[in-house]
């Protein structure tokens, strides 16, 4: 309750007018009964026709003034849930962007969208709830008690005894109905990420003819989702079922004993009707909770998981408050080890070298080795156990993460565009960039002409993760990002390795006047593309094995020989 305290407060004149609306609403239901037993009584039907007149008016006053509170309570109090919810879904995303890369290793996509999007829609319900019904029902069933303890002391403590048994039954229904809607949003979770799988590979399913697998594996998790589901649902029919039967078997036994009251104690017949209308206004607001229960018990259950997904922490501390701006290029790593956290061994061990500005290294070896790990604790996108990285001597620990991170250019063998415009993602390397510096930047990387050759130009929408665009027309645009970000170091992962011989050149010579003064790491699977590197470094086991030019590295007869003449026999097999 307290968190759910911390987003009303940026909301307090809604959160205000709601339960001032409420606390109207419940005052006018007590009070309507009381004045009916009183215009019932005999006193008051000998009594004059203005009387009865003024009564009635009264009666009317009431109808429109809850009809009013009805309105304020229902459009204001939705008003501060759709306002929450705004509040948590956006704090949810602020937060999921900070995690570190080894939390989204870890999780599937579905699953963090199931969180972001119908667990906070299932909260702002609770949200809109809480100061309209959940304040109603305790005002109300207290109200609607005094007045009938003190019309009919006998008859009010029937229905005070009475009472634990409800709620006996309601909570023990409710803790089973918590357990099935926990394991419910588990099981769609589930099956949200099953289906982002297979609707990001339906061309791998679908090139498999595997669609009957992937209908298989969608039928099996739906029907787990379906099984629980109706757990819950039989946990909320016994619930309503039980509410139905205390709320009939309760209005029995005090006719009954009203009767028996009226003929030999002589209680009035206007105070009899009273608390017959009172047991209809005490047991309304528990009819509500009832049938507001699958509400209650979905938003509790997706607050616990919003809760828990709001504590995680990254890995990767940002706590530093320098700037790293002005970068010449200077990368040393000292002593770096590292390991994945559900790895026991070692990915990368005793990582020493360091690379001076606007140096052209190389790292190659076998899958594995390490090397794009390597490159991924250079962003800061994992953080090494052991060992030190520096830049311009500066640890990159001691500077803010995102100022490291704008002085870095990453162009990787799998492009990922968004689902926009070409302007749109080649402005993703500097947003606040101008019109005239994206088609600058798109000439450096040799892509204009095909833009141009569009009919949308540079309006035209890529499609999904850039699905109609070729492979080299993808990789350009990425590299056209980088341009106009224009960082001091540049990493080039295995940036053309998906690539023909023909579209590799074009690509390649975009690359190399993209290199042009920057520090650049290239990894490399093709040692022909690496063989001008000023140093290669050859990685083996999460180890430096050897370190040296080409030619040097060809006389040491060591790995990288062997690389090179198992890619060289390759070649002439080809």
């Amino acid at each position: 309750m307290r968190y759910i305290w911390s987003y009303y407060q940026n909301h307090l004149s809604l959160f205000y007018t709601t339960v001032a609306s409420t606390f109207l609403l419940a005052f006018l239901d007590i009070l309507f009964p009381y004045i009916v037993q009183l215009m019932i009584s005999e006193d008051f039907i000998a009594s004059n026709g203005m009387k009865m007149t003024l009564m009635f008016l009264l009666l009317g006053g009431i109808i429109i003034l809850r009809s009013l509170a009805v309105w304020v309570r229902n459009y204001w109090g939705s008003l501060l849930g759709i306002n929450v919810e705004f509040d948590m879904r956006n704090d949810l995303f602020k937060h999921i962007n900070t995690l570190s890369f080894s939390y989204f290793d870890n999780t599937k996509t579905g699953s963090l969208m199931s969180r972001v999007v119908s667990d906070i829609a299932e909260v702002s319900k609770v949200v809109t709830e809480i100061p309209r019904d959940l304040l109603l029902i305790p005002i109300t069933l207290i109200g609607a008690i005094g007045v009938m303890l003190s019309l009919n002391l006998k008859l009010g403590m029937v229905v005070l005894l009475l009472m634990p048994v409800l709620i006996f039954f309601t909570y023990y229904k409710n803790t089973k109905l918590r357990h099935a809607y926990m394991s419910s949003k588990r099981k769609i979770a589930h099956l949200n990420a099953q289906l982002t799988d297979s609707f990001e590979g339906i061309r791998v399913v679908q090139a498999f003819s595997n669609e009957a697998h992937e209908m298989h594996k969608f039928k099996q998790s739906n029907q787990a989702y379906k099984e629980m589901t109706a757990k819950a649902f039989k946990a909320l029919a016994d619930l309503r079922s039980i509410s139905n039967f205390f709320s009939g078997a309760l209005q029995v036994i005090i006719i009954a004993y009203g009767i028996y009251l009226v003929q030999y104690e002589h209680m009035s017949i206007g105070v009899l009707f009273a608390f017959v209308l009172y047991i209809d206004r005490f047991m309304r607001p528990i009819r509500n909770f009832i049938s507001l229960t699958e509400v209650y018990q979905k938003g509790l259950v997706g607050m616990d998981r919003f809760q828990e997904l709001m504590q995680i922490k990254s890995t990767v501390r940002d706590d530093a408050k320098e700037e790293m701006e002005s970068v010449k290029g200077h990368i040393a790593f000292n002593n770096v080890n590292f390991t994945y956290e559900e790895q026991g061994e070692g990915i990368l061990k005793d990582i020493n070298f360091t690379i001076t500005p606007q140096e052209h290294i190389a790292l190659v070896g076998g899958t594995g080795s390490g090397k794009s790990t390597l490159c991924a604790l250079i962003m800061r996108f994992y953080e090494p156990q052991i060992g030190s990285i520096k830049i311009d001597g500066k640890d990159i620990k001691e500077v803010s993460v995102k100022s490291l991170r704008r002085q870095i250019g990453i162009v990787q063998q799998d492009v990922f565009l968004f689902n926009g415009t070409i302007k749109e993602n080649i402005l993703y390397g500097r947003l606040e960039a101008s019109e005239e510096e994206v088609i600058a930047a798109a000439k450096k990387a040799n892509i204009h002409e095909f833009v141009m050759g569009l009919a949308e130009g540079y309006e035209s929408v890529v499609g999904e993760r850039g699905i109609k665009l070729s492979g080299g027309q993808k990789q350009q645009l990425s590299i056209a990002r980088i341009f106009l970000k224009d960082p001091a170091i540049l990493i080039l992962d295995e940036a053309t390795s998906a690539l023909d011989n023909i579209t590799e050149h074009y690509v390649q010579k975009s690359l190399d006047a993209l290199a042009q003064n920057r520090t650049v790491i290239t990894i490399a699977h093709r040692l022909s593309s690496v063989k001008n590197a000023s140093k290669i470094l050859v990685m083996k086991n999460g180890r430096i094995a050897e370190e040296g030019t080409h030619k040097e590295l060809l006389s040491f007869n060591g790995v990288y020989q062997t690389l090179h003449d198992l890619q060289f026999r390759e070649g002439k097999e080809r």
